[in-house]
């Protein structure tokens, strides 16, 4: 069977694994837990496209060790971000819910609609079905999470405006 078969099969059946797996390295935080499994994935594809994976080999094995260096990896830049916040989170007061509700559109007014749609897509797909998602767009799952990562980062940025 050809690798990227096989790498998509790993995708299917190890997705939802990982990012549970994430999510407990990371003490619970969804958006950290998927970007760190979107990494995992990149990686996966990456070597598969590098031939650099033997897939007669334990690739679920080799996802957990890669889920695992990568979430390290963004334990150490997260602490390295609170360290340099010149102030303690403490001392931020909650915005009211109107205008939490005015950022969240403003996020969103910065996207286009075919970028709000895909996030919105994506979303809402099953973990396992994002390879469907990936084919119906006629782009690879690469790409997807390429497009997904970028979308979620021009979001950061306006809202950081």
């Amino acid at each position: 069977m050809e690798n990227s078969v096989l790498c998509e099969e790993a995708i299917k059946k190890h997705y939802r694994s990982i990012f549970l797996y994430c999510f407990s390295l990371l003490n619970g935080d969804e958006a950290e837990a998927e970007d760190c499994t979107q990494d995992v994935f990149l990686l996966l594809v990456k070597k598969t496209k590098q031939n650099e994976l033997d897939y007669s080999k334990n690739i679920r094995g080799w996802l957990y060790a890669a889920a695992q260096r990568i979430c390290k990896d963004y334990l150490k830049r997260r602490t390295k971000r609170k360290e340099t916040v010149p102030f303690s989170l403490d001392e931020i007061e909650e915005l009211p819910a109107s205008d939490e509700i005015e950022e969240a559109n403003f996020v969103f007014e910065s996207l286009t609609d075919e970028e709000y749609n895909l996030l919105n897509r994506y979303y809402v797909t099953d973990c396992g079905n994002r390879i469907g998602l990936a084919q119906e767009l006629h782009i690879s799952v690469d790409t997807l999470y390429q497009r997904i990562r970028a979308i979620k980062n021009k979001a950061k940025r306006s809202n950081h405006e």
